[in-house]
């Protein structure tokens, strides 16, 4: 059996399936014609196509079923809506996460490429980036702190760029003869995201989500979704964030 599914909205879909990416466009200005291209409508297997609209239903992706070319406005009015909820919502997450830690001293989030677009998009405003208040603190302990932080970063970030090239020479990608620098988070690609977690057993699992909090935040939404699709694998317990 098999379905067709429909992407009516102006953002491209891709989602993970059985680790293999299903790219799905949006509705695009074609400007070699001159004319709007409408979303791409793709008949894929039932297995495929369940995972697709479980994933990215709520973002507007649609099924079409026969007859429905005579409603098919109020389809793309429908998936419209509910994509513009979808961004709005991402939009206000990030502001309200960078609010609460500026309101309990904590640093900006940089604003990932991903949400920027959405605020544009919408006309929300995003929260300035913020420093950090340290009254209690003279200069000299201040800076003292920050090296501990510092420190503390750059090993996790070693550990996780060390543990990241091991899982690629297990999966037998060849990583060249220099190691390159890891990805900002907000340029990584769903791929290098799921990369970093794919391997991990339970208990790694369980003690690197909390930890990678705010990082995990900034990723592509498909890529924080198949962190929660692990979590709930691994553990009957709601997800921690």
């Amino acid at each position: 059996m098999s379905k067709v599914v429909y992407n009516p909205t102006s953002e491209d879909f891709e989602v993970l399936f059985q680790g293999i990416p299903v790219r799905i466009k949006g509705v695009h200005f074609d400007h070699e014609k001159g004319i709007e291209v409408d979303g791409q409508k793709i008949k894929m297997d039932d297995a495929r196509a369940n995972h697709c609209l479980h994933e990215l239903g709520p973002r507007g992706l649609c099924q079409l079923e026969y007859g429905d070319e005579d409603k098919i406005d109020e389809i793309r009015e429908s998936a419209r809506r509910r994509n513009k909820e979808f961004k709005a919502k991402q939009v206000q997450r990030y502001n309200q996460q960078n609010e609460m830690n500026r309101q309990t001293n904590r640093p900006f989030i940089p604003t990932p490429a991903h949400i920027k677009d959405y605020a544009d998009e919408l006309g929300i405003k995003l929260i300035k980036p913020f420093e950090i208040e340290d009254p209690k603190k003279d200069r000299a302990v201040a800076l003292e702190e920050e090296n501990k932080e510092l420190k503390k970063t750059l090993d996790r970030q070693s550990r996780q760029f060390d543990l990241l090239m091991k899982r690629l020479d297990a999966m037998g990608v060849d990583a060249g003869d220099q190691k390159k620098a890891p990805l900002p988070d907000d340029k990584l690609t769903i791929e290098h995201c799921v990369a970093e977690f794919k391997m991990m057993q339970r208990s790694e699992f369980a003690t690197w989500v909390p930890e990678n909090r705010e990082r995990i935040e900034t990723w592509p939404v498909e890529a924080q979704d198949q962190v929660r699709q692990k979590w709930s694998k691994f553990f009957d317990e709601e997800f921690p964030f």
